[in-house]
């Protein structure tokens, strides 16, 4: 019966949002490139053709990390309050976000494995 149930939400015309998704996340990195390149053309413009590296990926990595640090702060510390039950998944988050959270600041965390146990951390 379940099945069935989704069988035909699948056929539904709303379902078609999220099928179509893909197109909707290439809009999103081509309206980012645009961005980004009319950014560094202005940029580039207004130093009279001097392009900094390392500065542009520094101001990048502190704009973004800012916003990504109260989140990874928000799940390592408070994020256990707003669950609750006998399999309260969060506990386990948790704990893996307070071992790992240097990682995920870093960028890393795809490359450094911290547990085994397949709890998903931050």
């Amino acid at each position: 019966m379940c099945l069935l149930i989704i069988c035909q939400f699948q056929a539904s015309f709303w379902f078609r949002a999220i099928l179509n998704g893909f197109p909707s996340v290439d809009s999103f990195f081509i309206i980012g490139g645009c961005l980004l390149g009319y950014l560094t053309f202005k940029e580039l413009e207004r130093t009279k053709g001097r392009f900094n590296v390392p500065m542009f990926y520094l101001h990048r990595y502190l704009r973004i990390t800012g916003v990504y640090a109260m989140v990874i702060g928000f799940f390592a510390t408070i994020f256990k309050f707003f669950t609750w039950g006998p399999n309260n998944p969060a506990e386990g988050t948790v704990n893996a976000c307070r071992a790992s959270w240097w990682t995920n600041l870093l960028y890393i965390n795809n490359f450094y494995e911290l547990q085994d146990d397949g709890v998903v951390s931050c």
